[in-house]
């Protein structure tokens, strides 16, 4: 479960990464897709092992609001929604990515 909250992370500080190198792009492109497809392949460990038959696995937070303690956890049904969802996340960044790069060429994307 670690490796999805690591995944989630990486996926969000790819778009940190990308405005925080506006003025440098094709330093700020690389360093998106790398940590756009370093975060959805880190966040699919936990899935891929569900789907292989692992234990489902669980975090609980507890908290001192009304409702009781937060529980994520990852079963066979999410895991595959995971799967589905960060598999085409991972693809078009990647497209994205490689598209825009020769759009660049023509000017300011």
């Amino acid at each position: 479960m670690t490796f999805l909250f690591a995944g989630v992370l990486l996926l969000g500080a790819s778009g940190a990464a990308a405005v925080l190198f506006r003025r440098h792009p094709r330093l700020a492109e690389r360093v998106y897709l790398l940590l756009s497809l370093a975060g959805a392949a880190i966040a699919l460990i936990p899935a891929l092992r569900v789907l292989g038959g692992g234990a489902v696995e669980s975090v609980r937070i507890v908290t001192g609001v009304p409702g009781g303690p937060w529980v994520f956890a990852i079963d066979p049904l999410s895991a595959w929604f995971l799967l589905v969802i960060l598999g085409a996340g991972a693809a078009a960044a990647a497209y994205g990515a490689f598209y825009l790069a020769a759009e660049a060429e023509h000017g300011s994307v």
